[in-house]
């Protein structure tokens, strides 16, 4: 890992810190901070990351076709495959925090969804299509689709932290849940 990478990952971590606790003030619920700033400031910096230093193909293996489909899931096993990659790493990450990001929002509001939030819901619908994309695509389309894919995810994620930024702090303060997602009381 470079110096450069290290210093972005600290900036990375303030950041991430000083929205959550930023947003908690606001809302006085920790679930929706931490899950808001998953959804959104994450998914941002990641998206930056891949932009600036990449990361790898799974389906760039000698077994498979350019043209293959689903390629990665023909090349042989590989723990770098995992943990580093397009088509399995950032799709996963991708959709289990964009998912998790839709169910908590859904919790806040108890299925009453404010338009606002039909927005953010709509977004990141969008973002758990275009990261399932990664995994189907073949090798060809893929070399080019990771670049719109990144661009793209910027975008969205920023649209998301404007949208509810500009909420007011009373409007999120009265809409929020009281007691956390989780229920430690069954």
């Amino acid at each position: 890992m470079d110096g450069d990478q290290v210093i972005y990952i600290v900036l990375c971590l303030a950041i991430v810190i000083c929205t959550i606790y930023e947003i908690n003030k606001w809302t006085k619920n920790v679930w929706f901070s931490i899950v808001f700033v998953a959804g959104s400031v994450i998914l941002l910096l990641s998206h930056i990351w891949h932009v600036i230093w990449g990361e790898e193909l799974a389906s760039m293996c000698d077994t498979v076709l350019d043209t293959q489909w689903v390629g990665w899931s023909q090349c042989p096993w590989d723990w770098n495959n995992l943990i580093d990659s397009y088509e399995i790493t950032v799709m996963i990450e991708v959709t289990i925090i964009e998912i998790l990001f839709i169910s908590h929002l859904a919790a806040y509001f108890k299925c009453k969804l404010k338009p606002w939030a039909i927005v953010l819901i709509t977004y990141s619908s969008i973002q758990i299509a275009a990261a399932i994309m990664l995994s189907i695509f073949s090798y060809e389309i893929l070399k080019e689709y990771v670049d719109y894919f990144n661009i793209f995810g910027i975008i969205i994620c920023f649209q998301k932290s404007i949208v509810l930024l500009t909420r007011s702090k009373h409007e999120i303060q009265n809409t929020a849940l009281k007691e956390p997602l989780i229920s430690r009381h069954r």
